[in-house]
């Protein structure tokens, strides 16, 4: 059965999204939006963010928090998750696709996200299919506090979307020209299975996005994959903000 995504109303949603962060990410009541958070975020005077859930037979799967800003017309997406097994179904598209509907129906026009520069999966979510562009690099953006976040510094791409752009379009990524910056294929992975790489590969990759995107103009744009010899390689694609 296909997921019902709809706005969270009432103590029990707010409740199990709280758990489902817990679920999804490991995060404890220090790091997780609490329930009364929520609740406030679903308020509908003042409008303080938007809060969606994916149901399936009325069990939460997925989530998506965003949050108002004092820009007119700018929002932030705080939080965008879906448990394991639904992952790569497409249901992290559709709570995107959602939110933005419904942002564009209180007169939001830009969203701006931070995601993980090294995680392959979100840079083709937020680059490649929402047509995002990663327009600074932040290091140290969260602190070290909850257990998604152990072993690496939490560096951060800030990334913008227009909401009233045309539909995104890929880049020419076949074709695609330097600068390229190479990411590892399964970070996930690679953190537990060789944490010390892991770290390599972000002490090695923030100076040359700081560099890039900070110092030089540049933006992140998509997302490019590259596959033979039994191995798959992932690079971040650049090009002139």
């Amino acid at each position: 059965m296909t997921p019902i995504i709809r706005p969270l109303a009432g103590q029990d949603d707010f409740a199990a999204c709280a758990a489902l962060e817990q679920e999804i990410w490991g995060l404890d009541e220090l790091n997780a939006v609490s329930p009364i958070t929520l609740h406030a975020l679903g308020l509908r005077r003042p409008r303080l963010g938007l809060t969606l859930g994916a149901f399936d037979q009325g069990r939460m799967v997925g989530l998506c928090v965003m949050l108002g800003s004092l820009e007119p017309g700018v929002a932030y997406g705080h939080m965008l998750g879906v448990l394991p097994g639904w992952r790569d179904q497409g249901l992290g598209r559709r709570l995107i696709e959602r939110a933005q509907a419904d942002l564009r129906a209180m007169g939001v026009g830009v969203v701006y996200i931070t995601f993980e520069p090294l995680e392959a999966r979100n840079a083709h979510l937020y680059l490649n299919v929402w047509g995002g562009r990663a327009v600074a690099y932040d290091r140290d953006h969260f602190p070290q506090t909850a257990k998604m976040h152990q072993g690496l510094p939490v560096d951060r791409f800030i990334a913008r979307f227009d909401l009233n752009a045309p539909p995104p379009v890929a880049p020419p990524l076949a074709d695609a020209a330097p600068p390229l910056v190479e990411i590892p294929a399964d970070l996930q992975a690679l953190k537990a299975g060789d944490p010390a790489a892991a770290l390599a590969w972000r002490m090695n990759t923030r100076p040359v996005f700081e560099r890039y995107l900070n110092d030089g103009g540049l933006a992140a744009v998509g997302l490019r994959v590259e596959a033979g010899d039994g191995r798959r390689r992932c690079f971040i694609v650049l090009e002139r903000a």
